[in-house]
């Protein structure tokens, strides 16, 4: 019998993990009237066990051409021209949310580069975008 349980222990903690996961699912940016990049993110929660996914974070960080392409993941990056973070716990398994991020600054010029990333736990999704 002792057997048996030691056998399905590892199945039986697997199963009260409760993987959480907040997907990427697009990144819209664009620019407002008063000249701020802003970008929609759309994310979406999902939970193993139908529960909130926890807290989560969606930033964007700006850079100068060819500083940051290739880097892994980070909260902060050395060389960042501005960044926004919002940081929330409102999703549960299946819900969908666009994150609106509005840059902090008017200068910033067509074409440049940008991470947007979600931060769960230590865990990131990322994508990369430009200026528009």
């Amino acid at each position: 019998m002792r057997r048996i349980a030691l056998a399905l222990a590892p199945f039986v903690l697997a199963a009260c993990e409760r993987p959480s996961q907040v997907l990427l699912l697009g990144a819209n940016p664009y620019r407002d009237a008063d000249g701020r990049v802003v970008v929609d993110v759309d994310v979406e929660g999902v939970e193993q066990s139908g529960g909130s996914v926890g807290l989560y974070c969606v930033s964007v960080h700006w850079f100068p051409p060819g500083v940051f392409r290739g880097q892994p993941a980070a909260h902060r990056y050395f060389g960042e021209v501005d960044h926004v973070v919002l940081c929330a716990t409102d999703l549960g398994d299946g819900d969908r949310r666009t994150v609106r991020l509005p840059s902090t600054r008017t200068d910033l010029p067509p074409g440049m580069p940008a991470r947007v990333q979600i931060r769960l736990d230590r865990a990131y999704t990322t994508q990369e975008i430009d200026a528009p």
